[in-house]
């Protein structure tokens, strides 16, 4: 058996032996895996089968191509030769949002498992079954009020953030914070909880609200904090080391862009080290998500939204890395390709509900939540609270209600005020730096807004954002490329996700 993750009070013997027992009975497969509180894939191999899953959120991908399974650590340029052919229509719907579809990748032939799911291959024939033993989807929400509610909230997030502490087991936790809720939730929590050995870290233009908002609740929690300046500059630097390229061979999942996030700020910090001492990193994600945030405001105003409008609202939201490619065919050939997945949705669901569950099938668990690859990549352990199973089966029966502006969420955290952190300390207070970026801003603006709003944030776009970005993703291109676009980059993401492929289509066109 092959494991990797991490299971709430199971030791890989155990796991070993009860995946053993439940390898032929599905039902007993399926509650298992339900079960199990944490976040892994798994490979077992019998003498006739190979059986491979992946836990709730794909935190972890599996690749495979009905020969052989890789992780998503695996280089397949020192794999097999014959994965040489890629998929065009894969390239579009990556290019267009950053990730591929279904089980697809840009190669064709290779699949990659989605969240929830597992598969049992044949390895005489080499026939794959899958089975998806989970979905966010609950057809009968909770009935409880909304004062029990919230007293089940802090007590089963409190509980998500015990069990990150029984898996640091004495490590010390480190938190990439920002001034926005999900990164607050995370530190006060573990003060609530008694634990002392945090160390809190963030980065960006000098001054940054976000850093400014850290330092105030990493000081206030008595945590030790600190600031890493990161500038195009300096992200440019790191693009072209053998790091970088190091990282993307090692992140590669074949089925979303790179998610850059903390990989180049981790080697340059101070307060630990990330090369000597065993850490745990506990980030906030996806609290918005999970709590309501993502959800379009139609559906707040609208119950009987319809499954071609789900589309178009998943379309509009998602596809628009780049406006040069947002024409009616390929609306139509990606529409069609959503439609036909919405379809096999249950029906009985709320618009909502699908919705919701769309983009944890897609952009959450293949883009969002391989940003763990960049703790894995330094030899770092990683935690997800806000992804834990204990969190997905709360809030998948909280009402749509209590989701509109995530007010059960932020009434609970604020109601709370663990670490008193919660009132006092300015919440997402946007401001633009570095100085000189604002006054550059000013006078583009004065010049250009006469275009109109929508051609004025498409310049913005163009000639600020590349300057005030914190993971500054644009600077994998140099600033006159990204300046002078007339494709309509929708942010940085837009600048990795082309590069990326650029690479790979250039990559396997000399096999």
């Amino acid at each position: 058996m092959w494991f990797k993750g991490y299971i709430v009070d199971k030791k890989p013997q155990q796991l070993f032996e009860m995946f053993l027992v439940s390898i032929e009975d599905k039902k007993s497969m399926n509650e298992l895996l339900d079960e199990l509180v944490g976040h892994f894939s798994v490979v077992l191999q019998t003498k006739t089968n190979i059986f491979c899953a992946v836990d709730k959120i794909r935190s972890i991908p599996l690749l495979f191509n009905n020969e052989i399974i890789f992780s998503c650590e695996s280089d397949l340029d020192k794999g097999e030769n014959s994965l040489v052919s890629l998929d065009e229509e894969r390239i579009l719907e990556l290019r267009m949002s950053g990730y591929c579809l279904e089980r697809g990748t840009i190669i064709q032939g290779l699949r990659s498992l989605e969240c929830g799911e597992y598969v049992n291959i044949d390895r005489e024939s080499g026939e794959a079954h899958f089975e998806r033993y989970y979905t966010y989807q609950k057809t009968e929400l909770s009935k409880a009020s909304n004062e029990d509610l919230l007293e089940e909230l802090k007590r089963v997030t409190l509980q998500v953030l015990e069990d990150c502490v029984k898996q640091a087991d004495g490590k010390r936790i480190v938190v990439p914070l920002s001034a926005g809720y999900d990164s607050r939730l995370v530190v006060s929590g573990l003060k609530k909880l008694g634990v002392e050995n945090v160390h809190c870290f963030s980065y960006g233009a000098k001054g940054n609200f976000e850093s400014i908002a850290a330092k105030k609740i990493a000081e206030k929690l008595g945590y030790s904090w600190e600031f890493v300046e990161n500038r195009p500059r300096n992200q440019r630097i790191f693009y072209k080391s053998k790091k970088w390229k190091e990282f993307k061979s090692y992140c590669n999942s074949y089925s979303a862009s790179p998610f850059v996030q903390d990989v180049s700020i981790l080697p340059r910090l101070k307060g630990v080290n990330i090369e000597k001492e065993k850490l745990l990193f506990i980030n906030g994600n996806s609290g918005d998500f999970i709590s309501g945030l993502h959800i379009d405001r139609e559906f707040f105003e609208n119950d009987k939204t319809s499954l071609v409008d789900i589309v178009k609202l998943v379309f509009k939201k998602h596809y628009s890395l780049w406006k040069s490619l947002k024409n009616k065919k390929n609306e139509e050939k990606i529409e069609q390709k959503i439609l036909g997945i919405v379809k096999e949705q249950n029906t009985s669901l709320k618009p909502y509900q699908i919705y919701e569950a769309l983009e944890l099938i897609n952009r959450q668990s293949k883009f969002v939540v391989s940003g763990q690859r960049s703790y894995e990549f330094w030899g770092q352990d990683w935690a997800l609270p806000l992804w834990s199973n204990r969190y997905l089966d709360f809030w998948v029966k909280v009402p749509k209600a209590l989701k509109k502006d995530q007010s059960l969420y932020r009434k609970m955290l604020h109601e709370e005020n663990w670490g008193e952190v919660w009132e006092g300390i300015e919440l997402n207070n946007k401001s633009i730096k570095p100085r000189w970026v604002m006054i550059y801003r000013f006078i583009l603006k004065a010049l250009f807004f006469v275009f109109g709003k929508e051609n004025w944030h498409q310049i913005e776009r163009n000639l600020v954002v590349y300057w005030t970005e914190s993971v500054c993703n644009a600077a994998i291109e140099p600033y006159y490329k990204v300046a002078l676009s007339l494709r309509g980059a929708r942010h940085g993401v837009s600048w990795i996700t082309d590069n990326y492929l650029r690479e790979e289509e250039g990559k396997f066109a000399k096999k």
